[in-house]
């Protein structure tokens, strides 16, 4: 079996789990910043890991959501395919 709806399933079900992923990935950091700060040695320190945490974010965010519109391309036909047939 399988065909155009099957797809449409698979590629959302890898969007979900590329997504649980992503969150699970990115509270380990937020968790590891956590420490970071709390351990700092004053202000400084804590300004210079505030400034390294939401790079690395900005860094993050921006890929994943590049990868996830990579994925939703393909839930979307090509104009340049033309018309295709279901039947």
């Amino acid at each position: 079996m399988g065909g155009p709806g099957m797809d449409w399933l698979e590629t959302l079900s890898g969007m979900g789990s590329e997504m649980v992923r992503f969150t699970a990935d990115r509270f380990k950091v937020d968790m590891q910043a956590r420490d970071e700060i709390v351990s700092a040695k004053g202000l400084a320190e804590v300004q210079h890991i505030q400034t390294l945490f939401f790079q690395k974010a900005i860094e993050d965010y921006t890929a994943q959501s590049t990868k996830l519109m990579e994925m939703m391309k393909s839930l979307t036909p090509n104009p340049s395919d033309g018309a295709k047939s279901t039947g």
